[in-house]
């Protein structure tokens, strides 16, 4: 029982971080500016990068509004 608590516990915790993390990542995007990267590193190695490009790569036009039951790649 004790193991399957402090799991959810574990697994509970981990997903509000990324939420929180998420939340933060839309702040900054708001705040690099054009052509610069932002890196974020962990103690595990995961390292999540956010890249500001200084020109949009525009979107097919087929792909931005997909018929329906067809899925956008």
């Amino acid at each position: 029982m004790w193991a399957y608590l402090t799991e959810r516990v574990r697994a509970r915790t981990a997903v509000e971080l990324e939420r929180e993390r998420n939340k933060a990542s839309v702040d900054l995007v708001t705040q690099v500016k054009d052509g610069m990267d932002f890196f974020e590193s962990e103690p595990g190695g995961r390292t999540r990068v956010i890249r500001r490009t200084s020109n949009p790569v525009p979107v097919e036009p087929s792909r931005q509004n997909p018929a329906v039951g067809e899925i956008a790649s």
